[in-house]
């Protein structure tokens, strides 16, 4: 007989949350005792900070790591991802010197990728390494950071299902744990085709769709049509932007041309 699934478990913080479809448990516990570890042997290779490591992390800086680890909150929305740094202290642990809540939502549509990193290797200082136990998740957009990611999240007690459920509101889908009576509104592509106007032969530029119902994606096409324009503009904005210096190194070569040809004849 094979097991019974695994209970999902969520995030008390957005019991209260109207918008919030489902939550996702961050392991506090592993990712502050790993992040200590680190942090602290890397200290114990340097002597010479100690004397001001030491008690700087026992005043502060511990409290400072663990406030800031439980402070991080995930869940998923009609809208996207939702993703929370609740308001904790920093510093000297003054009133003056608390961080503010910061909450970002990333939408569905935009997403281009949503990956889960296994925990594999270890981390710190060569002399005493900390074995890696934390599972990663990155989540990338067409305007995620070079080199970065839009969302980096450490410590997710499922990452796996995490995934999941992001690929599957993508996608319009169902999601375990989520009344598909409340998930809203079908992927664009899939309220193209219920409309039943689809995108034929000129259905883009024409004023209502065909078939039934083809006139309820008016104002969709018109959203499409002005975000089109935009990106045009966009597009010509960098083009001149990019002939305006194509242009200006041109003039230098020429002039640094000149210059030499001048040099040339005054050693004739």
């Amino acid at each position: 007989q094979s097991p019974a699934p695994a209970m999902h478990e969520s995030d008390p913080y957005f019991a209260n949350a109207e918008d919030v479809l489902k939550s996702y448990a961050l392991d506090y516990d592993a990712t502050e005792h790993f992040t200590n570890d680190v942090i602290f042997n890397t200290a114990l290779t340097n002597p010479c900070c100690l004397p001001c490591f030491l008690p700087n992390w026992y005043l502060c800086l511990k409290a400072n790591l663990r406030d800031s680890i439980r402070a991080h909150h995930v869940a998923i929305t009609r809208d996207g991802i939702k993703f929370v740094v609740d308001k904790h202290k920093t510093g000297c642990r003054l009133e003056c010197q608390e961080k503010g809540k910061v909450s970002k939502t990333v939408p569905f549509d935009k997403i281009t990728d949503c990956d889960v990193e296994e925990p594999a290797g270890a981390s710190g200082p060569c002399c005493c390494l900390v074995p890696n136990v934390l599972s990663y998740v990155n989540v990338d957009t067409a305007s995620s950071p070079p080199g970065g990611h839009e969302l980096h999240m450490a410590g997710l007690k499922d990452p796996n299902q995490f995934k999941k459920d992001v690929w599957a509101m993508k996608r319009g889908e169902p999601v375990d744990g989520i009344d598909s009576s409340v998930m809203g509104a079908a992927p664009i592509e899939m309220k193209r085709e219920a409309e039943g106007g689809g995108w034929g032969k000129g259905a883009l530029f024409a004023g209502g769709g065909s078939g039934a119902g083809g006139g309820g994606g008016s104002s969709e096409k018109a959203s499409l049509l002005r975000e089109l324009r935009e990106q045009s503009a966009f597009m010509r904005q960098h083009h001149n932007q990019q002939s305006g210096l194509l242009l200006d190194i041109a003039a230098a070569i020429r002039e640094q041309t000149g210059v030499l040809k001048s040099r040339l004849n005054n050693y004739k």
